[in-house]
């Protein structure tokens, strides 16, 4: 990925583009989709007149019905550099049809391969990129394409049948459809050079949430800097919001409406939910914060089974491919270890997302730390308090604990997945702990 490529397809120069359009037949591909939706009819709604009408030349020639095939949406980075190769048997026999860039206009958001679509409130475009971004290779393996409605529709109904959930108010952007190639149709040789590279997800979009006067920004948006007209750094973002609000009052509140989601799914669900900066979108009127939009669900979600508050409800999920999981070993969602749960939400939520905003505020409002994990200690015992029915996941789920074990990413980076790049870190809640409280 070069700088000219960063240029082209990053999210900071905000370039709108295209995406490239494949036919692929059934027998070489999955789709999976929420009650309601299907993949065919998200696809036909964004690819356009053009797109469209090529397809019907290709099912004549083929022979083909249309529910016989699948379209995909394609990054055009990864059409031009990962996939022709790739594909060429199946692009030179026809089996694969090229039907060109479609009609919708997106923009990358911050993981260069999520895109957002510029003029509507038509859901967010994930797709797989052979590029490694921050710690991640950002494939879309077909194990999580498929699993994304599942997990979707399941904690959408956990959260509408809550009334804490409920009154909260706060938002899960559901991945409603998805599409992969199926490895498994490939000769095992090409499995390698085929698994995760053809991949998309279809996630709602915030702005079909928004009341009247509501905004939306990513949470590890508020910890940036405004720039002068030269270019300069300048202001903090939330400079206006805490002159408006109170440094304490503002604060306070944004801890609130992030940190209730994340507790609560875990405490009152038993699951666990990396939900770092990026994954939350605040929701706030004129700079007060709300409530938020929680998102990336696929591959983002913890829990062990046992420990479910509805096991009942549970969902029944695509397994990990063997040969997956030999590459990534902390790759998974259902486990028997209460402790991998509980540190799936602290470190990227508390360790990452919140630690990244108390070190912003120290060095930009002169909040000290102990008094911003003092406030974020408090929301945790508040719920507590009013929620004493959860009293075992309260020891289970010990977020006072004196420590978490969170990823090293930058070794994750430098090493790869093959033994997980994990360490212990000090926990700066720890020091709020309530009196009396044991372990599980």
């Amino acid at each position: 990925f070069s700088l000219q490529d960063n240029q082209r397809y990053g999210p900071e120069f905000a370039q709108p583009l295209r995406v490239i359009w494949l036919a692929v037949p059934n027998q070489l591909a999955h789709a999976s989709a929420v009650d309601g939706e299907t993949c065919l009819g998200r696809a036909m709604e964004e690819a356009g007149p053009e797109v469209l009408a090529r397809l019907e030349d290709y099912l004549e020639r083929q022979q083909r019905r249309r529910d016989e095939v699948v379209l995909m949406p394609v990054h055009p980075w990864q059409w031009e550099n990962a996939l022709v190769d790739v594909l060429y048997p199946e692009l030179a026999s026809g089996d694969i049809a090229f039907l060109g860039e479609g009609e919708t206009v997106y923009t990358p958001q911050q993981s260069i391969r999520t895109l957002a679509p510029v003029t509507s409130h038509r859901p967010y475009l994930k797709l797989a990129m052979s590029i490694t971004n921050t710690s991640s290779t950002r494939i879309l393996a077909r194990h999580t394409v498929t699993n994304a409605p599942i997990i979707t529709q399941w904690l959408q109904r956990l959260i509408e049948t809550n009334d804490t959930a409920s009154s909260a108010g706060f938002v899960l952007l559901g991945e409603v459809a998805g599409v992969a190639l199926d490895e498994r149709a490939f000769a095992a040789k090409r499995y390698a050079e085929v698994y995760g590279k053809v991949g998309a997800i279809w996630r709602q979009n915030v702005r079909q949430y928004l009341h009247e006067g509501e905004q939306a920004a990513p949470l590890n948006g508020l910890s940036q800097l405004t720039r002068t007209s030269q270019g300069e750094p300048s202001d903090p973002f939330i400079t206006p919001w805490v002159e408006r609000y109170g440094l304490a009052a503002w604060t306070r509140q944004l801890i609130h409406v992030t940190t209730l989601p994340i507790i609560h799914l875990l405490f009152a669900e038993g699951i666990g939910m990396e939900s770092h900066g990026q994954n939350i979108v605040v929701i706030h009127r004129d700079g007060w914060p709300t409530r938020v939009a929680l998102k990336d669900f696929h591959d983002g979600v913890r829990f062990s089974k046992a420990h479910l508050a509805r096991p009942e409800l549970a969902p029944k999920l695509e397994p990990v491919p063997p040969r997956h999981a030999a590459l990534n070993r902390n790759s998974f969602i259902v486990t028997d270890d209460l402790a991998a749960v509980r540190d799936y939400s602290c470190d990227a939520f508390f360790f990452i997302a919140l630690g990244d905003m108390a070190i912003f505020l120290k060095r930009h409002f002169g909040l000290e730390e102990a008094h911003f994990w003092a406030m974020t200690a408090e929301v945790v015992k508040e719920y507590q308090r009013e929620h004493p029915q959860h009293a075992e996941r309260y020891r289970c789920f010990d977020v006072f604990t004196p420590e978490w074990e969170v990823e090293a990413l930058t070794r994750r980076r430098l090493f790869g997945d093959e033994q997980p790049q994990v360490k212990k870190v000090s926990n700066p809640l720890a020091a709020f702990a309530p009196e009396g409280e044991r372990a599980c």
